[in-house]
């Protein structure tokens, strides 16, 4: 009877320890997300207003650059790839 007693306090001082475990990994998964949620508002604030003035400006030089239509094209792409990966 003493043995089983103990199983169980082993089995449950064990259910302890891996559910206090478990919550400091989800505390360090949400600080995780909090910090890719940052990221994104980075993005979505700064690196996109700034792509889309750069896109901009090529797309209205492109008249006077015509002998580099490819690499216009080219950017016109990436644009497009930015705006569906950002969606």
């Amino acid at each position: 009877m003493k043995d089983r007693f103990a199983r169980r306090l082993a089995n449950l001082s064990a259910l302890f320890t891996s559910n206090a475990m478990t919550a400091e990994q989800i505390t360090l998964a949400v600080n995780n997300l909090s910090l890719l949620i940052d990221r994104v508002e980075d993005v979505r604030l700064v690196v996109f207003p700034l792509w889309q003035r750069e896109a901009l400006a090529v797309a209205h030089s492109k008249s006077a650059f015509t002998a580099k239509s490819e690499q216009i094209e080219k950017l016109a792409s990436l644009h497009n790839r930015f705006l569906e990966q950002l969606s």
